[in-house]
């Protein structure tokens, strides 16, 4: 992978954090929201009650922790910073909806080859 500079760090902080926003939103405000279950409980075909349903379904499935941990280990084995980017961003919404397990231990993998990074670019051209 090639040099990172502050920007591209800053805009998958900003990325991550976004993703991390929208989730809590997603999560708080519409599948978990206490109000939206009332009114799904009054009607529950109303499109928002059958878009809740299926969405809870969808981020429920333990196969988007799968992928998030499949792309974490692609990222240690041919990283990219596309694939970085990609896997920190979508770690950071799996926190949030429902994965917390799943995305937590691709997270750690990430920090691992964040980790294994940065000391071997220190020692190049330096005598043991």
């Amino acid at each position: 992978m090639a040099k990172a500079d502050p920007r591209h760090a800053l805009a998958i902080l900003a990325g991550a954090g976004l993703a991390v926003g929208l989730g809590w939103c997603l999560r708080h405000l519409f599948l978990d929201n206490d109000t939206v279950r009332t009114l799904c409980d009054a009607d529950a075909n109303a499109w928002f009650c059958r878009l809740r349903a299926q969405l809870s379904l969808i981020l429920r499935h333990p196969a988007g922790g799968w992928v998030l941990l499949v792309l974490a280990l692609l990222t240690l084995w041919r990283p990219t910073r596309l694939r970085m980017a990609a896997a920190l961003v979508l770690c950071s919404a799996g926190l949030v909806l429902y994965q917390a397990d799943l995305a937590s231990g691709a997270a750690a993998l990430l920090l691992l080859h964040l980790a294994l990074l940065g000391p071997s670019r220190e020692r190049k051209g330096h005598a043991g």
